[in-house]
């Protein structure tokens, strides 16, 4: 999808696994790229784990809802795995 905005989340695991983080701030929880005319994004993953990245469009038609016509939210999510080097 050329020039989405795709969030970024990494799964941060529990803490009994010894994967959990503390983000510094908001911004390090949800991060957005953008993707460029031909809808390729890069995003280097510093950490090992599952990340999730979704890119949402809106719809060019509505679907009824208690009697309101309302936006349709169109999106791909794909995860990807991770590990460390050893």
């Amino acid at each position: 999808m050329p020039f989405a905005e795709v969030e970024v989340e990494y799964l941060n695991e529990a803490a009994d696994t010894g994967r959990s983080v503390t983000p510094p701030s908001d911004p390090f929880v949800t991060q957005v790229v953008k993707a460029d005319v031909n809808g390729v994004f890069h995003y280097a993953m510093p950490r090992a784990g599952w990340w999730g990245f979704a890119a949402l469009s809106e719809a060019d038609w509505t679907l009824p809802h208690e009697g309101q016509e309302k936006k349709v939210e169109i999106g791909a999510v794909f995860w990807a795995h991770t590990r460390d080097m050893h």
